[in-house]
């Protein structure tokens, strides 16, 4: 399968090493090279034509303990019509807000907020969102439990044996005591990792002014704690998913864990989450067609009788993901450092 996409082309290969990321975001480029039967130089410069094309990158992200131990939220925000562009573009500087989609109905944007607590989640939500210029209405939903993130989505280009391969040893998986801060060094690498997260050990050493030893187990700590979670994100030509659509949802508090776990299992499962606010469940969902949501809602319902879905929200755009700036085809341009650590 190929994907035009102006002056490049996505190939079949392109899509395995991005598969194979998804699962391993900082393997080696021999480890890599192994599983999809080319060499490692091949591999490397298939990745940095990607990379600088904004096609694909490895972006930071909260890990789930850390997620439900300081301060994250999904926002719905509302806004008059004629403030939608520059809100869109005074939110993707913000540095709490990781997330941004632009939707249809009567929410403008939904959002994914990230804060280093939840002290400074509710400063942010309740002094700083609802003050920007042009909102008329924010709706919270604090996370809970993550079933499934961004991390768990794979563009499914490798065959069995190939993701076998690389996954008898994940990224993070050294042993190490769960830390409740973060220290300062540990900020400056997260930092550095955000801006690239295939960085090698010696080239983040390098920026953080420490030995690659060093970087590289503080960061596996990191990663094995839960502090923080790579993953290899794509713009919309490599997806090939055309149709983004959230779902509210609401059920027995009971029956949210094996909710969560059926919905985050799913293929097109993109984020399962169970929230507090005017919903207790959220899931979002990359579709290839629209007959595809009605599919979902049959599926769940079926298995989760008590579940009632309370809103369909499509997604347009986006114009933020986890710091990294898009354009229009959804490629990154620049990344925005967060304030989540």
């Amino acid at each position: 399968m190929e994907i035009a996409n102006e002056s490049n082309i996505i190939s079949e290969l392109d899509l395995r090493l991005v598969n194979a990321l998804q699962l391993r975001p900082r393997a080696e480029w021999t480890e890599l090279a192994a599983a999809l039967g080319v060499t490692p130089a091949t591999v490397a410069r298939r990745w940095q034509a990607l990379n600088e094309q904004g096609l694909a990158w490895v972006a930071v992200t909260l890990g789930q303990p850390h997620i439900q131990a300081s301060g994250a939220a999904f926002a719905l925000v509302s806004c008059t019509a004629d403030a939608v562009p520059d809100l869109a573009q005074r939110m993707v500087q913000e540095p709490a807000i990781a997330t941004i989609a632009t939707t249809m109905g009567r929410s403008r944007f939904l959002l994914d907020i990230f804060q280093p607590d939840l002290d400074g989640l509710r400063s942010y939500l309740g002094n700083r969102l609802d003050t920007l210029p042009g909102v008329t209405e924010v709706t919270s939903l604090l996370v809970i439990t993550l079933y499934t993130g961004g991390q768990g989505w794979r563009i499914r280009a490798l065959d069995a044996a190939e993701a076998r391969h690389l996954s008898t040893r994940p990224d993070g998986s050294a042993q190490g005591r769960r830390r409740s801060g973060t220290a300062d060094l540990d900020r400056v690498l997260i930092g550095e990792l955000a801006t690239d997260g295939r960085l090698s050990w010696a080239q983040l050493a390098a920026r953080c002014g420490i030995s690659a030893p060093t970087a590289r187990r503080r960061v596996e700590r990191l990663l094995a704690a839960g502090t923080i979670a790579l993953r290899c994100d794509v713009a919309a030509p490599v997806a090939g998913s055309s149709l983004h659509v959230t779902f509210l949802m609401q059920l027995p508090a009971a029956q949210l864990d094996t909710a969560g776990a059926i919905i985050a299992a799913m293929p097109r499962c993109r984020l399962a989450a169970a929230v507090a606010g005017p919903h207790n469940l959220l899931a979002t969902m990359w579709f290839s067609a629209v007959s595809e949501i009605v599919q979902f809602e049959k599926t769940v319902t079926q298995r989760l009788p008590d579940l009632v879905v309370d809103d369909r929200i499509v997604h347009l755009s986006a114009a933020k993901k986890l710091g990294h700036v898009l354009d229009t085809e959804g490629r990154t341009t620049h990344l925005v450092p967060l304030t989540a650590w």
